[in-house]
């Protein structure tokens, strides 16, 4: 027991202990499944890329490139500026801009942490846009896990350079009281906004 072999007509080839064979068949198993999953995260991170350098929207690619080269006179004021333009181009109602609004703050958080609950304010909105305003920091995390995070998503926006992967991954859901404090904030000031258009 514990032992393989292969009979032939004459021959038994000893292959070794049955945990050695599955440790081999479990590396040709795996080495293709985590080929695979690089390659698709790759292709999501260069789908982010390719909305940041975009000549229409393109205005946080410069902010990007002086965050990754470590530039220190980079200014909240510019990071704001440069968001804000962006953001405002592809503010909808739907699924595909809540998911890219996560992935472009993702690393501006990451990089600069004081400026989070300024950040997150659209991001949180696109999705009580999308689903409602009955939602509270768990529903947006877990849209967050489901719509972008997990292995199977696809999001608009692809993912964010790994320093934002980061924080989405681990320190968004690390602060749920500012989430959920911020989500309130926005929730009353849409239905303000709401009964005003209704008067």
């Amino acid at each position: 027991m514990g032992q393989s072999a292969v009979a032939t007509e004459r021959t038994i080839f000893y292959l070794g202990p049955m945990n050695v064979l599955s440790d081999i068949f479990q590396h040709f198993i795996e080495k293709p499944r985590q080929r695979k999953a690089a390659a698709k995260h790759k292709e999501r991170q260069q789908r982010f890329v390719d909305i940041l350098t975009d000549h229409r929207c393109n205005q946080l690619a410069p902010v990007f490139t002086r965050i990754a080269q470590k530039d220190l006179t980079l200014t909240d004021g510019q990071i704001l500026d440069a968001y804000y333009a962006f953001s405002d181009r592809i503010q909808t109602n739907t699924f595909a801009a809540a998911e890219l609004e996560w992935v472009t703050v993702a690393t501006l958080c990451a990089c600069r942490p004081h400026l989070t609950s300024r950040l997150i304010r659209r991001g949180l909105l696109s999705i009580v846009w999308s689903i409602g305003d009955e939602i509270t920091c768990d529903d947006v995390l877990a849209f967050i896990h489901h719509r972008i995070l997990a292995s199977d998503a696809m999001p608009y926006g692809g993912l964010p350079p790994d320093e934002g992967l980061t924080w989405i991954r681990e320190g968004l859901p690390a602060q749920k009281a500012l989430i959920q404090q911020v989500l309130e904030d926005v929730i009353q000031q849409n239905k303000k906004e709401l009964d005003e258009l209704e008067q």
